[in-house]
């Protein structure tokens, strides 16, 4: 019984975090009007966000492993808790940004927790199958929340988005107390901390980089900001590498994420997934309401349709896997080719495209992300070992929302390209059209590319 409560507070706080990192963005437009935000003002609102829950991940599961992972899970479902009530009482953006980096780092805690306790003591067959609810929890988020904020913000204003939030994180944190009191308070047995921790030098300087470079790929379209931030991120992230290879034990398996390794390959093979997945969202909501005239709330009913076929199809994965032993090395190479192959169908898109050749994309994209997330997720837990599990699991959290970051970028360099200064939303169909073929390409050719890696990685 309390293994099953562990479990379903672990979905749930998955399923929390997926909705609330999609469901905030159709109200964007209503919060910029309340409190008189130009549009770089209320970019903030997503990359505040973003930022905070790509950055810390690793630093939290690193912590982890030197205290109790269930505790730092507990933790970051109370913050985000605390974080949604508070987005209910807010009265001025800069107080929004505030509430939207508080939910990035309490998204971090339980991301870089949540994988490893959700599989910790499981066998090869049953991990195999919880994964699969994991992905599952994450598409059904995906898919619920831009329909669920459309809705609330039209009907009760944008702030019932965090009531809503609110009440399923303060469900998910009762249980985690539950489990805590009523489990025991062993350590992970992992080395204890003293010489084999990071130095705080070591962590300050790895989330300053990878803080600066994810906001500098948020706000690239925004001009020369958004490249120094890059720049800087890059520098900063050359001068950790350079310093963690003097580490006892990094905060970082550098050695394993150098070229060809296993771990290496799964890291890029997720980042490009997640990306590919990322733009075939975004854009597409943008081609249905400024080329087929959809409004914003059918536009994301429409798009439901993928993050939907995803969930579905992710419970029988991790069954497939289960039962029939198959290579998980293979599924996950089929799965980003076919998420290529998705983005080249977009790629050919048109103004004359029908509701049934979207829809086919839609699914198709849905579909193969699926087969590719459960086992891409099993190998780099896999290829981490057991004793690095729980690093494993925020690693898994940073790639993706590093991944959706150069998605956003991909974006927003193509529209600097092509339109020059006009923003994307604002743009005539037909040039939009221009920008989303070009992307959707380069999305392509990049799976492409995961694909060759997959198969040809050192096992």
């Amino acid at each position: 019984m309390k293994k099953r409560l562990e479990q379903g507070v672990i979905l749930l706080g998955t399923f929390l975090v997926a909705f609330m990192g999609s469901a905030l963005n159709p109200a964007i437009p209503s919060i910029a009007g309340e409190f008189q935000a130009g549009a770089s003002q209320s970019g903030w609102i997503v990359t505040a966000y973003m930022v905070t829950c790509t950055a810390l991940p690793l630093p939290f599961g690193r912590w982890a492993e030197q205290t109790n992972p269930k505790k730092i899970l507990a933790g970051g479902l109370g913050i985000f808790t605390a974080a949604s009530v508070g987005g209910i009482f807010i009265s001025s953006m800069g107080l929004l940004l505030g509430v939207r980096a508080l939910q990035g780092i309490g998204t971090a805690m339980i991301y870089s927790t949540g994988m490893w306790v959700l599989i910790k003591g499981a066998g090869e067959n049953l991990r195999a199958k919880l994964l699969g609810y994991s992905s599952a929890a994450m598409y059904l988020g995906l898919a619920s929340g831009p329909a669920a904020g459309g809705i609330l913000n039209q009907y009760l204003g944008w702030r019932m988005i965090f009531a809503a939030a609110a009440v399923i994180s303060a469900v998910a944190f009762s249980g985690s107390l539950m489990v805590l009191k009523h489990g025991s308070t062993e350590k992970p047995g992992f080395p204890a901390p003293g010489k084999t921790s990071p130095s705080g030098s070591s962590l300050i300087l790895y989330a300053a980089a990878a803080a600066s470079f994810t906001a500098g790929l948020q706000l690239i379209s925004a001009g020369w900001w958004g490249w120094i931030a890059v720049a800087a991120g890059l520098i900063l992230i050359v001068l950790y590498a350079a310093r963690e290879k003097r580490a006892e034990r990094p905060l970082l398996p550098l050695k394993q994420l150098r070229r060809r390794s296993a771990l290496g390959i799964h890291c890029i093979s997720s980042m490009i997934s997640c990306g590919v997945n990322f733009v075939i969202n975004y854009l597409l909501s943008l081609y249905l309401q400024i080329g087929m005239g959809f409004s914003p709330q059918k536009a994301g009913l429409l798009l439901i349709l993928s993050p939907a076929v995803q969930a579905v199809t992710s419970v029988g994965v991790g069954k497939v896997m289960m039962r029939t032993g198959v290579s998980v090395r293979i599924l996950a190479a089929v799965g980003i080719l076919g998420s290529g192959g998705a983005a080249l169908w977009f790629s050919r898109i048109n103004g004359q495209w029908s509701m049934w050749a979207i829809c086919a994309g839609l699914g198709a994209a849905g579909f193969f992300s699926a087969l590719f997330t459960a086992p891409n997720t099993m190998e780099i837990m896999s290829a981490s070992g057991k004793e690095r599990m729980n690093l494993a699991s925020a690693l898994i959290s940073t790639v993706r929302s590093l991944g959706n970051s150069i998605g956003v970028a991909s974006a927003s360099l193509a529209s600097s390209f092509l339109l020059g200064q006009a923003r994307l939303s604002e743009t005539d169909p037909e040039m939009l059209t221009e920008v989303l073929k070009l992307v959707f390409s380069f999305w392509a050719v990049l799976c492409i590319l995961g694909f060759i890696m997959e198969l040809r990685k050192k096992v």
